[in-house]
């Protein structure tokens, strides 16, 4: 556990410093009562077993449900920097519980930052206007309680972007 939580802080900014080269891959353009744009259909692209690493700008989380749930089964780590700190007994219960799946969950707290992003450490990059809070509140007993694909969603743009590595960077790295 201990050194879990050693490699965490070790490579505590590495997403957050490495420049990226994106690349805009498909935009989403959500509209206002839209359905079929749960998280699973949202991150498809970038959930593959080189995703270890997921980086999650999100300042105005305010619900557990905005936690983004991958299927990733070499996921290791998860940085969540948001301005709300009233959620840290729950984002603590989650860490507790990713710290069994041997996932370190790190929670940053900034009340300067504004904008919303995704990262994964595999290149792939997620921009919501909305962040993750793009879903509608539903009604007790309607299929989109339970079921992301039934949620109705607010107006918003996905930007799903790829990191573009140079030839000579691909050449280097396979050598």
């Amino acid at each position: 556990l201990g050194v879990l939580f050693a490699e965490a802080e070790a490579s505590d900014d590495l997403i957050g410093q490495r420049q990226f080269d994106l690349k805009l891959v498909k935009e989403l353009r959500i509209n206002d009562g839209d359905t079929g744009f749960s998280y699973n259909k949202i991150f498809v692209d970038g959930i593959d077993d080189q995703l270890e690493t997921v980086v999650v700008d999100e300042p105005y989380m305010r619900v557990h449900e905005q936690m983004l749930v991958t299927r990733a089964k070499n996921l290791r780590r998860i940085v969540l920097c948001t301005q709300n700190d009233c959620l840290q007994e729950k984002l603590n219960q989650l860490r507790n519980d990713l710290i069994t799946r041997h996932i370190v969950l790190t929670i940053k707290c900034s009340n300067s930052m504004h904008d919303r992003e995704i990262r994964f450490d595999n290149g792939w990059t997620y921009r919501i206007g909305r962040g993750l809070n793009y879903f509608k509140r539903e009604r007790h007993f309607t299929l989109g309680m339970t079921d992301y694909e039934f949620k109705k969603c607010f107006e918003t743009v996905v930007c799903i972007l790829r990191e573009m590595r140079p030839k000579s960077r691909i050449e280097s790295n396979e050598s």
